[in-house]
């Protein structure tokens, strides 16, 4: 009897604990997938993905990354997935801006332009996240290709077109296109 007790207990002994939050373990597996995705290698860096997420399934960077994982897939079905780990990630952390960005962008690609000026809006909004400035111009784009593509444009897609340019423009963007849609919709509206 005693030798089986402690057959059973060397057994529990010998089984690792499992693995404790580390969101600093899941920091790291996600800065190393965001590399892998930028060189192309969707499968390694889902796995590291994987990884930070067994270290820490509230890290959402790690959702977001995934989502981008999926987004530069093709297939309809990981189009889908994408769509939910945005969301999960926003949910995650709200105040994540490049989340906002990064589904914003998403939206933009899906084609949804109001949804994706949902999601340009805070982080738009938000003084001292360096992409701010890039948020102002995709809403100005948007509301500026809004007008544009219309059969028949409202004068409110005017006035929207106009203040996120002029908005654009005030926030100091470099970018030169924003003034040439701007003077172009000035004189298209003459």
């Amino acid at each position: 009897m005693i030798m089986v007790t402690g057959a059973v207990l060397s057994a529990c002994q010998s089984t690792p604990p499992p693995p404790k939050n580390n969101p600093q373990l899941a920091q790291i597996r996600t800065q190393i997938a965001v590399s892998l995705l930028d060189m192309g290698q969707l499968d390694q860096a889902k796995q590291q993905l994987d990884a930070a997420l067994s270290a820490d399934r509230q890290f959402a960077p790690a959702y977001r990354t995934l989502a981008k994982v999926y987004q530069a897939s093709e297939d309809a079905a990981h189009q889908a997935k994408a769509r939910r780990l945005f969301e999960q990630a926003i949910a995650l952390n709200p105040e994540d801006m490049q989340s906002h960005m990064d589904y914003g962008l998403y939206l933009v690609q899906m084609g949804d332009l109001s949804g994706a000026l949902t999601y340009f809006d805070k982080p738009s909004r938000a003084i001292g996240y360096e992409g701010r400035v890039i948020a102002i111009e995709n809403m100005a784009y948007i509301y500026y290709h809004q007008y544009q593509a219309a059969k028949l444009p409202t004068e409110d897609m005017y006035h929207n077109a106009k203040a996120a340019l002029e908005r654009a423009l005030a926030s100091g963007t470099q970018n030169g296109e924003i003034k040439k849609s701007y003077d172009k919709l000035l004189s298209d509206h003459n």
